[in-house]
């Protein structure tokens, strides 16, 4: 079996089918299990994940191939703080809109290259391209929760400069070295005088 034959199931997967969509949108409620919060957390780096939470719109406009997902995701959290190692909870709480493109390809088995002009998508961006016909909702909030972690979380009470000095009390540098060693040359050099 190849690499390119292997498939990775995501940890939280909610699906739905991009031909059951319309353009009156489909509301849903995902809340992961505690099992699932735990392969997340160990796939992205956490301590724990208490709770994940989403609702979300789904919906495929009659005006192109464009599936949008609209939602509000709520998380806790626990992360190590960059400095202490100790835990840092974190709340998240963060709307998402996504935009995702059916995959068509002609009689060649090339990729429909179409344009899209739709109102509600900005000039810079580009629908994720779906590569089968459907859409894994939990996937996308797992993923949207893995851009809203603070890459660098720190405890409360964390400070750089006292852990710093907390292992190394009294440094000594080398211009304070150097003068007592003259300082012990002039002594010394007074007593032999």
């Amino acid at each position: 079996m190849t690499l390119s034959h292997i498939q990775i199931v995501p940890e939280f997967s909610r699906v739905v089918s991009i031909f059951d969509l319309t353009d009156d949108p489909k509301k849903f409620t995902l809340s992961a299990t505690a099992e699932e919060c735990d392969a997340l957390a160990k796939r992205f780096g956490l301590q724990k994940i208490r709770y994940l939470n989403a609702e979300c719109e789904v919906w495929r406009p009659e005006d192109g191939n464009v599936i949008c997902l609209k939602g509000k995701l709520k998380c806790e959290v626990v992360q190590t703080c960059v400095i202490t190692f100790e835990p840092v909870i974190a709340k998240i709480k963060d709307n998402l809109l996504e935009f995702f493109e059916e995959k068509k390809e002609d009689k060649y088995g090339k990729k429909d290259q179409t344009e899209i002009d739709l109102p509600y998508l900005d000039d810079e961006e580009v629908p994720e391209i779906l590569e089968s016909s459907e859409l894994d909702m939990g996937e996308v909030i797992a993923q949207h929760l893995a851009l809203s972690l603070d890459p660098y979380p720190r405890a409360p009470q964390a400070e750089l400069t006292k852990i710093v000095e907390s292992h190394d009390e009294k440094k000594i540098s080398p211009f304070e070295s150097l003068s007592e060693k003259l300082s012990h040359r002039e002594e010394s050099d007074l007593k032999e005088g």
